[in-house]
């Protein structure tokens, strides 16, 4: 990417924009691939899509700058800032999805032993007196 902007041939940038496209897919590529926890799979792999996605846009933002579509400061200020904040959003929303789902899965089971800890009966008579056990 950084390639791509700073050639001055048309021909480099050209070279470059498709080099760095090549690794760019190769990344997400990877990112699919990576194992996932069995109970954050469906989260995990619901961020990764929107984070392809969002990160896709990068690309689209520069060749519509290079082609002359909308001018450096819109892609800098106003494009690549919102895209940085949206992808940043994302990937903390992720991280406190994922531990708020580890740490239910935890507390979940950690409740029903303290629950199962903690049961007793109270014998009652048919009008509700408790029974005492006078023994």
């Amino acid at each position: 990417g950084i390639l791509f902007v700073s050639a001055v041939d048309m021909k480099l940038q050209i070279v470059f924009f498709i080099a760095s496209c090549i690794f760019f897919v190769r990344i997400f590529w990877l990112a699919f691939r990576l194992p996932l926890m069995a109970n954050l799979a469906l989260v995990g792999h619901r961020v990764i899509c929107f984070k392809t996605v969002i990160w896709s846009i990068y690309p689209v933002v520069s060749a519509l700058r290079w082609m002359g579509v909308i001018s450096s400061w819109t892609e800098q200020v106003l494009l690549f800032s919102t895209l940085d904040v949206v992808a940043k959003a994302i990937t903390f929303s992720a991280i406190v999805a994922c531990r708020a789902i580890l740490w239910l899965a935890h507390i979940n089971g950690s409740m029903q032993l303290v629950m199962a800890s903690h049961n007793f009966l109270v014998p009652v008579n048919d009008e509700w007196e408790l029974l005492v056990d006078e023994g």
